[in-house]
């Protein structure tokens, strides 16, 4: 049981307390919220003009596209199935295994 001087005491530090507690909120919302920022080490920048680089690249190739254009057109365009098939096999673009299934 609380009697005497103790109640006004206890009042006192929960009183102080509260106030503790309203300072510390007043400042925080005083505070403006930092922005999140992203910093990028020197590899990843010189990566990402790498690949700005290739994204202004074509993929095709106009100058060979054009001289076979013109040796399909001409007629002159032939190529050794063979050799092809060599290259293909060379590359892993068809295996042997691959081959195989359709034998059977």
């Amino acid at each position: 049981m609380i009697i005497g001087k103790q109640f006004p005491d206890i009042t006192k530090i929960y009183s102080d307390q509260m106030k503790v507690r309203k300072g510390a909120a007043n400042e925080k919302a005083g505070q403006t919220a930092k922005p999140d920022e992203v910093v990028l080490s020197p590899a990843a920048q010189e990566f990402g003009q790498y690949i700005k680089a290739l994204q202004g690249m074509s993929d095709v190739r106009d100058d060979k596209v054009k001289e076979l254009a013109a040796e399909i057109a001409s007629g002159r365009y032939q190529r050794d199935a063979r050799e092809i098939a060599g290259r293909m096999l060379k590359s892993g673009a068809v295996g042997l295994s691959n081959l195989n299934d359709g034998a059977r």
